[in-house]
């Protein structure tokens, strides 16, 4: 490959959203599961006041 040309990747993307109140040991078994499938953290967001809720954006980077 040249390094004149550009290569764009598209990777996957999925997210969750974790209902609050909820414990901290099963926020961290429903993302330690995600990351086990091989996907990465992307972002993760607080979701207001109102909807209580957290969403965890992640990411799988193509493979070549």
């Amino acid at each position: 490959m040249s390094l004149n040309k550009t290569v764009s990747q598209k990777d996957k993307s999925k997210s969750i959203k974790i209902q609050l109140p909820r414990s901290n040991p099963n926020i961290k078994a429903d993302i330690d599961a995600e990351l086990d499938d091989g996907w990465h953290i992307r972002g993760i967001t607080y979701l207001g006041e109102t909807l209580d809720q957290i969403l965890v954006i992640f990411t799988k980077p193509k493979r070549n």
